[in-house]
């Protein structure tokens, strides 16, 4: 029987709250109701911490120091062009302050707390479920949802689904760990409310037609298969079996539902001719735009982004080159790079130390692989800086870094 321990409710509220936080009841923009998600969010963490840290704090040195220093490359490109900019604009450059601060309150409150990797899984279980809820009825009843997200889940290129995340390939970049995290729960422990939860988010990512999302899949469970077998973890020959049937089913669905999976067989037919599909090549027109504007040759443009009027570009690398010029570019490349570090430093950690722990193992993976994904996602819009997922990005962060430290303390 689950039992409801603090640091659970906690956690768990932490997490459907990015989701589920109604970004549309106030105002019809979702510029306004992020700005009041940043905001509101950051009072909730600090608030929890005031109520059960007494006092206490701590953080993670060193990642933390990291992401402030990101946060002072990208806000130092703000002095050439002050001048120019809206308040909203100057807000935007030192939104990786307001991811630190996210990143050390979660720490500190997750550290005060009676906290380990089996509430995790609790946690996780939940919201997977709550966000699979959430999509069926976006489905069948999207209009009871408008507060959460107006969008319907049919569009003219069939269906693409963003879930309580809003936009398609945001949710799916959130749920795609998931994916591997109860799928690596349900090949060591074989139980099958992890198996479901395995199912539920790969349907999810499917869904959702981002091409993308189908790209990091497939790089993903390279990996994760490379991880299985490399170190021959619980249940790796069953895996094979797995690999299999889902490799069959996902086959099957694209066969069956064809129509409404339309997004995704267009852009393999265009890509088996030799050419792209309508949404790749207004990226590409978006790239090119870019490149025009530093045609001009002003160097500090070039070195520390534009001002006045931008594109709207659909592309992390060449939005952050137009906003924060080259140095903008290089940080971000940085940063995914300083990401990867760590990632990698933690699995490997667990695997040589802890490797007959399903429940850490499982989170170390899954963190591993949703970093793996966000160069790839990057190609389109960046998942640590879009609608909410930049939050739930360093809130998870948080969380693995919080059971390993405590693992280590603990011996």
């Amino acid at each position: 029987m689950m039992t409801l321990s603090r640091s659970y409710i906690l956690l768990s509220l932490m997490l459907l709250g990015i989701a589920f936080f109604p970004t549309y009841l106030v105002t019809s923009s979702n510029s306004t109701g992020q700005q009041l998600f940043f905001v509101l969010y950051l009072a909730f963490l600090l608030t929890l911490n005031l109520l059960f840290c007494r006092g206490y704090f701590c953080y993670s040195k060193l990642e933390f120091y990291s992401i402030c220093f990101i946060s002072i490359l990208i806000g130092g490109t703000i002095f050439s062009k002050i001048d120019g900019l809206e308040l909203g604009s100057f807000i935007n450059h030192f939104r990786f302050i307001f991811y630190s601060i996210v990143f050390c309150l979660t720490y500190n409150l997750l550290y005060c707390q009676h906290f380990d990797e089996k509430i995790v899984a609790k946690s996780f279980l939940i919201f997977v479920l709550a966000c699979s809820s959430f999509s069926l009825v976006q489905v069948w009843k999207p209009e009871i949802l408008w507060f959460i997200n107006p969008r319907t889940a049919y569009t003219f290129r069939g269906i693409s689904l963003g879930g309580p995340f809003v936009w398609s390939y945001i949710f799916a970049f959130v749920m795609l760990p998931y994916f591997f995290y109860f799928l690596y729960l349900f090949i060591s422990e074989v139980k099958i409310k992890y198996g479901l939860c395995s199912i539920f988010s790969l349907i999810v990512v499917v869904l959702s037609q981002s091409k993308a999302a189908y790209l990091s899949l497939i790089v993903c469970y390279f990996c994760f298969l490379i991880i299985m077998f490399f170190y021959r973890l619980r249940g790796y020959r069953l895996f094979v079996s797995i690999s299999m049937i889902l490799f069959i089913a996902i086959i099957f669905v694209f066969e069956m539902f064809s129509n409404d999976l339309n997004t995704v067989l267009v852009a393999l037919e265009h890509l088996q001719s030799g050419g792209v599909d309508s949404s790749t090549s207004g990226r590409l027109r978006q790239i090119f735009s870019v490149l025009s504007i530093f045609d001009n040759g002003n160097f500090f443009q070039m070195l520390f982004g534009v001002t006045g009027d931008k594109l709207i570009i659909e592309n992390a690398y060449f939005s952050y080159l137009q906003d924060y010029g080259i140095v903008g570019l290089i940080t971000l490349i940085f940063f995914i790079m300083l990401l990867l570090f760590f990632s990698f430093r933690y699995l490997r950690f667990i695997l040589l130390n802890e490797r007959s722990n399903s429940y850490l193992v499982a989170m170390v993976i899954s963190f591993f692989l949703m970093v793996i994904s966000i160069p790839i996602f990057s190609l389109g819009s960046s998942p640590i800086d879009a609608n909410k997922s930049s939050y739930y990005f360093f809130v998870y962060w948080a969380i693995v870094l919080v059971v390993l430290k405590k693992k280590v303390s603990n011996g």
